[in-house]
């Protein structure tokens, strides 16, 4: 693939995760927004779930089976680690977070979930990158592109939801947003670099490890969603399933056609 296809690439991938992700972040708050901003976190949950097991983890156990051929389901024993350290990581930063005198134990800890979905959102996106940037087949490449801008303007739209529940200021906001949108053109960048530096199976293998991980991070952040989602009274729970379902309905169509 050409430096030039994935500097393109990398523009369209920046240019809709800041639309989608200034969107919630710029609206102004009312009864209506509130519900479309529930919504819109409920169906990028099911957008999350379904990227990562219907589309990510059978590419990656595809690529590490056709490294090692084996049937050893490698992919999923990456992807349930990664989940299990994304837990670890969750846990270790709100115990860092949380004072351990009794005076502070009431301390609200919702603005720092922002931050940890902003983290978690971020290294996948990296990963994703990756994943894009070592490809040197148009097929497989314009494949997984499809797979990223399924989702990434979902992604932004949680991240932004997010952090505009939790009340962040809005220049915090809007710094995490631009953050968030260049992690993927640097992956991208990342795995160019390395796929001029490796032989095909390597590049292969590193493609299936990095999917894998990708897939964790996915499957977590939309069970992550979906138990925040718990506390939000102003929509009834059902059409939050229903918008989730139809999220993992949309990821479910793509895979007829990639």
């Amino acid at each position: 693939m050409g430096c030039g296809i994935k500097f393109l690439v990398s523009l369209i991938i920046l240019a809709i995760a800041l639309i989608f992700g200034l969107f919630p972040i710029l609206i102004k708050t009312n009864g209506i927004t509130k519900k479309i901003l529930s919504y819109g976190e409920s169906f990028a949950g099911g957008i999350f779930l379904g990227a990562g097991l219907i589309h990510l983890l059978p590419d990656a156990q595809n690529g590490l089976h056709t490294v090692f051929n084996s049937t050893y389901p490698l992919a999923f024993v990456i992807c349930a680690f990664t989940i299990l350290i994304l837990r670890m990581i969750e846990e270790g930063t709100i115990k860092l977070l949380v004072c351990r005198n009794e005076a502070c134990q009431h301390m609200r800890l919702q603005p720092w979930l922002a931050y940890l979905l902003a983290i978690l959102l971020s290294i996948h996106s990296i990963i994703a990158g990756v994943a894009l940037g070592i490809e040197t087949t148009l097929s497989t490449f314009i494949i997984i592109f499809i797979a990223i801008i399924a989702h990434k303007g979902s992604a932004a739209f949680a991240l932004g939801v997010s952090m505009r529940k939790q009340g962040l200021v809005k220049t915090t906001m809007l710094k995490l947003m631009l953050l968030f949108s260049l992690m993927t053109p640097l992956g991208i960048i990342f795995g160019s670099i390395i796929a001029r530096c490796l032989a095909v199976n390597s590049g292969q293998l590193i493609a299936g490890i990095f999917n894998a991980i990708a897939a964790g991070t996915f499957i977590y952040i939309a069970f992550h969603i979906v138990d925040t989602d718990k506390t939000e009274k102003c929509v009834p729970v059902l059409l939050r399933l229903a918008y989730f379902a139809l999220g993992l309905a949309v990821m479910t169509g793509i895979a007829l056609y990639t």
